[in-house]
């Protein structure tokens, strides 16, 4: 069937030019949507690089303050983190920044991840560079206690606004 096909094609390149303009035409629409299609992809890979990253900055430099108080360093937590992000896509979903919306807090973020015990948030916005983030955190009594709480655990989500700025989430736990 596909050599009857491609040989209908080859009499109707040979008799249409209309056809062939159409053909090459459609062809480019293609081959630009796909290009389209893979820088999207790209881009948003990236994106998702770099707040990785970030994001491992941010728990060092946690980590390196609990070190530099006396106290033991914290385990990462993937699904923490997801519960981070979670929470950052919610505030950009719905342009806002607090620690909840109309009811909805960092307890149902965790717990609809399967995470139960005692739970604490940091939330910072606009600002790009984690050690500040922290340093932030640090001159924040009620930001202080919950990083330098008896929690064993620390997950950081990110998101980047539209402007480019962060908007981090970091979820502890006393597991």
């Amino acid at each position: 069937m596909g050599l009857r096909i491609k040989k209908q094609i080859e009499i109707l390149m040979k008799s249409n030019k209309s056809f062939k303009i159409f053909l090459i035409i459609w062809t480019a629409l293609f081959v630009i949507v796909i290009g389209t299609l893979a820088l999207h992809d790209y881009q948003r890979m990236k994106r998702s690089s770099d707040t990785k990253v970030i994001g491992v900055e941010i728990f060092n430099q946690i980590n390196q303050v609990r070190k530099e108080q006396g106290l033991p360093i914290l385990k990462y937590n993937r699904l923490l983190s997801r519960a981070g992000q979670d929470h950052c896509e919610d505030m950009i979903k719905y342009d806002y920044f607090d620690h909840d919306r109309e009811g909805r807090n960092m307890v149902d973020f965790v717990s609809e991840l399967g995470i139960s015990g005692g739970v604490g948030e940091n939330i910072a916005r606009d600002i790009n560079e984690p050690k500040e983030i922290v340093n932030r955190w640090m001159e924040s009594e009620s930001h202080k206690e919950i990083m330098l709480g008896d929690f064993k655990e620390v997950g950081v989500g990110i998101c980047k606004q539209d402007g480019g700025d962060l908007l981090v989430s970091s979820y502890y736990i006393k597991k």
